[in-house]
């Protein structure tokens, strides 16, 4: 085999290997960590409807195969990047997106007449602008929720007061909010309707948009469920309403 291919695709396999490796790596601290607070705070551990939720994330690229079925084998998280970032492509179509971006990489290297060395380079810099991009859209999203969820807050609160139960309060959100707020709500809602306790379901939405501020809510609706259990709670303030 001509050894600038080899090259190409080494390179190309190391930014892939490097990428997701830090990718995975962050996500799954960051998603052990909160689970253990919230753990630490109720008492819970992992539930059978956690994993019928991760289940249901995989589904959509569960069918891959190739090079894509064993992407998805080596970083069990990928699934859950591309879901984060709503990412427009499956990760099958994706990948040939890349292929072609280290394509053009590796052409604009010989059109600037770059020595031989730097191909590589380029290929590796044209592989990584798709996954820069998806990246980038994730964490978009990310802060788009994060300024959505003071108001989606404030709002579920009224809807508490009214009377409204906590199941109730999440449809309220996702009928009157934006996405992407209003699109997660709803998960947690439909997940509830399916028979996945609203602790999980609220967790499941803190692994899918790990953001501080959703964690002190989620770990505050954790305690008053609970302690609701326990005793009845009288209604005091913003978001202090027995779940009814």
């Amino acid at each position: 085999m001509n050894p600038m291919i080899l090259i190409l695709v080494a390179s190309g396999g190391a930014v892939t290997a490097l990428v997701f490796g830090v990718t995975n790596f962050l996500q799954s601290k960051r998603a052990s960590q909160a689970e253990s607070r919230l753990a630490a705070f109720t008492g819970n551990s992992a539930t059978p409807g956690g994993k019928i939720a991760e289940g249901i994330v995989r589904d959509g690229m569960s069918s891959a195969s190739g090079i894509a079925g064993k992407m998805l084998k080596r970083f069990p998280n990928l699934p859950r990047f591309f879901e984060q970032a709503e990412s427009p492509p499956k990760l099958e179509q994706f990948l040939i997106v890349c292929a072609a971006t280290s394509a053009a990489g590796a052409l604009f290297t010989v059109l600037i007449r770059t020595p031989p060395a730097m191909l590589p380079l380029g290929v590796a810099g044209g592989f990584s602008c798709p996954w820069i991009w998806l990246w980038w859209r994730r964490r978009r999203r990310f802060m788009k929720f994060e300024s959505q969820l003071a108001g989606a807050l404030e709002l579920m609160a009224r809807a508490l007061r009214s009377g409204h139960s906590l199941g109730s309060g999440l449809q309220v959100v996702a009928n009157e909010m934006p996405n992407p707020i209003a699109k997660e709500f709803l998960k947690v809602h439909e997940e509830t309707n399916l028979g996945i306790s609203t602790e999980q379901a609220l967790k499941n939405m803190l692994k899918r948009i790990p953001n501080m501020d959703l964690q002190f809510f989620v770990i505050a609706v954790c305690i008053q469920r609970q302690c609701a259990g326990a005793r009845p709670l009288q209604d005091t303030g913003p978001g202090q309403s027995v779940d009814r």
